[in-house]
């Protein structure tokens, strides 16, 4: 797992968080997983290293959409948490080669508190929390087949393809960090 931060980088999405999961021959097939995962970082590393034991088999009924409906759910997490004066917009693109997820839910970047590592760093979610602050405590989530642990993101995109890229910028910064989470085949 890699992440940077890149003074003046320049970003389409602007203060969208940008989930760009990339298949390879459109990988529908879950193969045993070593997990390659590096940190190339300016200042500060972490072991990201996920259990892998947690990542060999998953169940039958884990699909495509299955998969991309964890992806959804952690964008309506995101969405769900801005304030009523913020866009609450999700994006879904899904192309031969590449399927791609963005939401303008709140900016990660290299912070504690908002650290876009947490995205790849099983059971780190923060979201899951917020849903006691939902309307009623019943926000419009799915029912996240892996998410509600904390790691139906890195699960979901591992399954949908072999590499992951999460971007985020935030409004007051021009930087643009970045997560890459790959698996070996």
């Amino acid at each position: 797992m890699q992440t940077t931060g890149k003074p003046g980088a320049e970003s389409t999405c602007g203060i969208f968080n940008l989930i760009s999961v990339t298949f390879y021959a459109f990988m529908m097939v879950l193969e045993k997983f070593p997990i390659l995962l590096s940190f190339v970082g300016l200042q500060n590393m972490w072991d990201l290293t996920p259990d892998t034991d947690l990542l060999r088999e998953l169940p039958e009924e884990y699909t495509f959409e299955t998969a991309l409906a964890d992806l959804i759910d952690n964008s309506l997490q995101a969405v769900w948490s801005n304030g009523d004066k913020n866009r609450r917009l999700i994006s879904v693109n899904v192309l031969e080669d590449r399927i791609s997820v963005f939401d303008t839910g709140p900016e990660m970047d290299n912070s504690d508190e908002n650290s876009i590592v947490k995205w790849g760093k099983m059971g780190a979610s923060l979201n899951r929390l917020s849903k006691v602050r939902a309307i009623g405590c019943k926000p419009p989530y799915l029912a996240p087949f892996f998410g509600m642990f904390g790691y139906g993101g890195p699960i979901a995109s591992m399954h949908l393809g072999s590499c992951a890229i999460v971007s985020s910028t935030t409004k007051e910064s021009k930087e643009v960090y970045m997560l890459h989470l790959a698996r070996q085949a």
